[in-house]
């Protein structure tokens, strides 16, 4: 390659013919140079940016007397001034775009931003050729290679660049001596409209000019749910997620069936018009100064637009689904949903590989077809407070985030450790609360509640002295509790927009518990431990406490929290403690050999200055959860009451229906073709309550 670069004599038309452009991104210290292949879904991608290249000749005139160049930042954003003006060491990324009629090649380098730009450019001709050499003959390639070789010794690279301006009618060259990539490309940004620069390059005797486009309004990510693979159902929104560099705004258009239907919007929702019908969405980035017209992007959901399927809680619920009335400002509605977890839905189970839900196809229980009818029922409450459980990662960044934020809630989620599933809490900042900052939003692993020593605990906790104790005799349970389990608990300090009646602020706790039905003693020890963390952290405001519990109503984790007491005879609290144990491999088992004596395990009870908690249900449900071995109620929804103490509390002034097993059992369990998830959504409206005098 070296040899047909330094062979500028020889004739050949095979390069002759070729124009393009240089497409330039500066990358911020923490951007990376694969995000096309990365952050995009290539599959659906039904459009790839192609920059106009002729203008590209018309560069190539007579020298001018050198312009005084004056950078200007205004335009590019707060980010990308930041990117264009830091001094750390970052990456550019060079894009070549080179065209012959219809023929087309495309060159990507990856370049050290302190690398002088001359050595980078001579790398681009080498790229070049490379890329050309391909379009040509393997008998021409021989020839050319034996002449090329004969006049190698002594011959030198000769690229320009070349500048013009809009009032000078001719171009000059411009002396690039001595630049780094970094500082080239930043003035070429800065100072430059796209087109006044071309860079020449020659390769194989063929002079190839390139326009230069620096730093143009960029999409960097393109995030939508399942990458553009997820069901698409009327009435339930599709949304893009984007990032950008050097753009301040993206036109986001939806095309149905080839027509606009909606336009700069990141959000469309299907009609009943639309069944049948292909969505693509189209995405312009831009910036003041640049349109960004040539780096559309455009891309193809997979599925066209269906029938929405029969969600069977919606018709049960048809009261609590109508335009809420908020202006009542005593009021609050809050919902908790464990949405069954994609890896769950598609656990094997020991050696039946058929899972856990043997009676349902694959397609049912799918992510894809599940999720957008999960969103579909959070949206309809119209609640001020969500609590999720079991949400995956990529269904909370790429569907339930970006389109609960454009309905006006401002959420954050926080992973299981060792799973790719977590608990989400959602709050609305429309009617309801305020923004929350960083400080009012937490969230802790379980495991690092239980106080390492006394100086840890609460001074009134006198139980937790006990439990201290307890667990210091006891290495095996200590070590579950410590470090085997990765269970999460979120808190959240919410405050009101209207606090002229009721508390300034609410705090908001949601959590997902241990599973195993003989492990009642570690949930309960679980509870305890958020309980006695809570009570540092909710300052006195009301506390609405969410989540699946994994927990029966009588079991002893409920009743410590109804109670604020489970003593050490307590019928299901301690039944398995000695019976119960963690393998080394991490394996549950249910016997624990050479046990002669049980242990004594200490009476739990909450100190008297935490609050009394209420069911949101006035009595339990039947059933939250229902599957083909067990059915029972897990998930709850517990506030905080009023009392000498208490200035303020939350008490219930209604709940959502619950269905009857009936209902589920016509589909055999849940999931099924009409239930979602695993687990039914629970649903309460509270008003605030102030202690009687």
């Amino acid at each position: 390659v070296m040899a047909m670069l330094a062979a500028r004599n020889t004739p050949t038309t095979t390069m002759e013919g070729w124009t393009g452009r240089i497409v330039a991104r500066i990358l911020p210290p923490d951007g990376e140079g694969d995000f096309e292949w990365t952050q995009k879904n290539p599959g659906a991608r039904i459009h790839h940016p192609r920059s106009e290249l002729t203008d590209a000749t018309t560069l190539l005139t007579s020298d001018s007397t050198k312009k005084p160049m004056t950078e200007n930042l205004s335009g590019f954003g707060q980010d990308t001034q930041e990117a264009l003006t830091t001094d750390e060491v970052r990456w550019t990324i060079l894009d070549v775009y080179l065209r012959k009629g219809e023929e087309e090649e495309h060159v990507h380098m990856n370049r050290a931003s302190q690398e002088l730009v001359t050595n980078a450019i001579q790398r681009m001709e080498l790229s070049i050729a490379k890329k050309l050499e391909k379009t040509i003959p393997p008998e021409q390639i021989k020839e050319l290679k034996r002449e090329e070789r004969k006049k190698i010794k002594g011959v030198e690279t000769n690229q320009t660049v070349f500048v013009s301006s809009n009032d000078e009618p001719s171009q000059r060259e411009w002396n690039i001596d001595g630049l780094v990539n970094g500082d080239f490309w930043k003035q070429v940004a800065t100072t430059f409209n796209p087109g006044q620069v071309c860079i020449t390059v020659q390769v194989h005797n063929a002079t190839i000019p390139l326009s230069v486009d620096s730093c143009p309004p960029t999409v960097t990510a393109v995030r939508a749910f399942d990458h553009f693979e997820g069901r698409v159902f009327v009435g339930i929104p599709l949304v893009v997620d984007l990032d950008l560099l050097f753009a301040t705004h993206a036109i986001v258009d939806w095309y149905i069936g080839g027509e606009l239907v909606c336009s700069d919007n990141v959000m469309c929702t299907p009609t009943e018009q639309d069944v049948g019908k292909e969505v693509i969405v189209s995405i312009q980035p831009l910036r003041p100064g640049h349109d960004g017209t040539d780096y559309l992007e455009a891309y193809r959901f997979k599925h066209t637009v269906e029938e929405r399927p029969n969600n069977a809680i919606i018709p049960l619920r048809r009261e609590w689904i109508r335009k809420r009335d908020r202006s009542d400002n005593k009021s609050l509605r809050v919902m908790t949903f464990n949405i069954l977890a994609h890896e769950k839905a598609f656990m094997d189970v020991a050696d039946d590989s058929s899972g856990l839900y043997p009676y349902c196809d694959d397609d049912i229980i799918a992510r894809s077809r599940r999720a957008p009818l999960i969103l579909h029922e959070i949206m309809a409450y119209q609640a001020d407070v969500i609590c999720l459980q079991e949400v995956d990662d990529t269904s909370f960044e790429n569907l339930f985030r970006p389109a609960l934020h454009l309905c006006g809630y401002q959420g954050f989620y926080r992973k299981k450790m060792g799973t790719r599933e977590g608990i989400a809490m959602f709050w609305d900042t429309r009617h309801t609360f305020e923004e929350a900052s960083e400080n009012d939003i937490n969230s802790f692993p379980i495991q690092g509640l239980f106080p390492k020593d006394e100086s840890e605990i609460k001074e009134d906790w006198k139980s937790m002295y006990d439990v201290y104790d307890f667990l210091q005799e006891d290495d095996d349970l200590r070590t579950i509790l410590t470090k085997k389990l990765g269970h999460v608990v979120q808190i959240a300090s919410l405050t009101r927009k209207d606090s002229s009646f009721g508390p300034k602020k609410v705090v908001v706790s949601n959590t997902h518990l241990f599973f195993h039905s003989k492990g009642h003693h570690i949930r309960l020890l679980q509870l305890f431990a958020i309980c006695h963390k809570l009570a540092k952290e909710r300052q006195g405001y009301p506390l609405l406490f969410c989540g699946d519990f994994n927990t029966t109503p009588h079991t002893g984790g409920v009743r410590l929290l109804l109670d604020k007491h489970v003593p050490p005879n307590h019928h299901t609290a301690w039944k398995h403690l000695d019976t119960f144990c963690w393998e080394t491999e991490g394996h549950l088992k249910e016997e624990t050999p050479n046990k002669e004596e049980r242990r004594k395990p200490p009476s739990v009870h909450l100190a008297d200055s935490f609050p009394t908690l209420k069911s949101g249900y006035e009595e339990f449900p039947v059933f939250t959860h229902y599957i083909s071995a067990f059915c029972d109620t897990l998930d709850y929804i517990l506030t905080s009451q009023a009392s000498e103490t208490e200035e303020y509390g939350l008490v219930a002034t209604n709940s959502a229906p619950m269905p009857s097993k009936e209902m589920i059992e016509k589909n055999t369990a849940m999931p099924n073709k009409e239930w979602p998830s695993d687990h039914v959504s629970l649903v309460c409206d509270f008003d605030f309550q102030t202690a009687k005098k």
